[in-house]
């Protein structure tokens, strides 16, 4: 709208202010010519040689209005309106020169009074109207000119409000289907608005919905599927096991293999509430515990790697704002890249932090080559740019365990940050939770 109005106002003053200055230059004309006429008739009924009464009478007559004025040679007013002496038009018209001037408030116009037989300039006609007549005709020409324009201005708007809107409507819906998209739904199809532009993205935004869709009905359905699948073994395979616990010779392994079926049973419930956008609530966890228990689950594949884990953790801790099973989850990612892509002597320590608890994973391995992509998801296809510590081995393992890692510490409000590349050292924080109930 306000680019219609702009062109239109524009447009108008552009026309308008020439036009009108030629309107009044036009009347101005058109008065010059109409006493130039006047003037023409009563040269036509002066008689010669001049003389005051002669031209009186003859300038009587009862259709001519009393508004010319004669002047003698010497420039003397002999009969009719007009000062006693010549003004510069009727010295003008003396010299032989017709004159249209302006002098003060009237519009003059004076001929000369030429001898018919020598041709001489015996005196001059004088013949005038007020220049406010002139202005009142052109101030009544600007009153219609500026009308037109105001009826010209109100067609423009009303153009403008009907293209505006027609404008502004589809592209409304259109940010109204790309919130519904943001929100996860799929929008209905909408009638074509006959804007081919924005008829093309509602296409293009309408399709990509449906495939986005799809995706994750494709992702939502494998995660309840796999979880399903899962589900099965994993209880055959506790049963198994509870079996083998009664053998007196069997107790301390079937123990451990329990508690690995569990830690696998909660990290698939976590894995699935998270790919159908439920995080699990978020509780009050006592790091100590949850560091503790990871460090005795990786001690013995750490050592079958030929590395030693050490653990270092003062035991009144704070308790966190974290889920349980997203630490564990995160722990164990932690200690996995370390334990197969690090060297050395692995460190897990805990410590106090303001605010919160922190808790760091380290090996002594020779650093990262690029500890800025180590947190960068692997695309679709399986390839990503992955970080590489310096001695050729990958950082990241598949390229999604410390990206998960992050987000899982991220969603309970943590931090899961590189420390430091040499020695390669990741820390977690978790906020305190003092007044948060135990996490179940």
């Amino acid at each position: 709208m306000r680019v219609i109005m702009l062109v239109t106002t524009a447009t108008v003053v552009a026309l308008g202010v020439p036009l009108a200055f030629a309107v009044h230059r036009a009347f101005h004309g058109d008065a010059v010519v109409r006493l130039q006429r006047r003037a023409a008739l009563a040269i036509g009924e002066v008689t010669l040689p001049l003389d005051a009464a002669t031209v009186a009478r003859a300038l009587s007559e009862p259709d001519d209005p009393p508004d010319v004025g004669v002047y003698d040679q010497a420039g003397a007013l002999l009969t009719g309106p007009g000062p006693s002496t010549a003004d510069n038009a009727v010295e003008q018209a003396l010299r032989g020169q017709p004159a249209a001037k302006v002098l003060g408030a009237s519009l003059v116009v004076a001929t000369p009074l030429n001898d018919r037989a020598t041709e001489r300039v015996v005196g001059a006609v004088r013949v005038s109207t007020p220049e406010s007549t002139i202005w009142h005709r052109t101030f009544g020409a600007w009153a219609l000119m500026s009308a037109v324009a105001a009826v010209a201005l109100a067609g423009a708007w009303l153009a403008a409000r009907r293209q505006s809107s027609r404008l502004a409507t589809p592209i409304s819906a259109l940010a109204r289907r790309a919130e519904a998209v943001g929100a996860g739904q799929l929008p209905e199809s909408s009638a074509p608005s006959g804007i081919n532009e924005v008829d093309a993205v509602a296409e293009a935004l309408q399709a990509g919905a449906v495939r986005l869709a799809e995706m994750l009905a494709r992702e939502r359905a494998f995660s309840s599927d796999v979880s399903h699948q899962l589900r099965t073994p994993l209880t055959r395979l506790r049963f198994t096991v509870e079996a083998l616990g009664a053998r007196p010779d069997a107790g301390l392994a079937s123990a451990a293999a329990l508690r690995e079926i569990d830690q696998i049973e909660a990290t698939v419930d976590h894995l699935l509430a998270l790919a159908r956008g439920r995080h699990p609530r978020t509780g009050r966890t006592d790091p100590f515990q949850a560091v503790d228990a990871a460090v005795r689950r990786w001690t013995a594949t750490a050592d079958g790697h030929g590395r030693r884990l050490v653990f270092a953790a003062p035991t009144n801790l704070t308790p966190v704002v974290a889920n349980r099973a997203a630490l564990d989850q995160v722990l164990d990612v932690l200690l996995d890249n370390a334990t197969r892509h690090g060297a050395g002597t692995i460190s897990v320590t805990a410590r106090h932090a303001p605010g919160g608890v922190a808790i760091e994973v380290a090996d002594e391995g020779c650093g990262l080559a690029d500890a800025a992509a180590i947190f960068d998801r692997a695309e679709p296809d399986g390839h990503t740019e992955r970080a590489e510590r310096t001695d050729g081995t990958d950082a990241t393992g598949h390229g999604i365990g410390l990206p998960l890692a992050r987000t899982l510490v991220e969603a309970d409000g943590g931090r899961l940050t590189l420390l430091g590349s040499s020695p390669t050292t990741f820390q977690i924080v978790y906020p305190n939770a003092l007044d948060l109930p135990a996490d179940g």
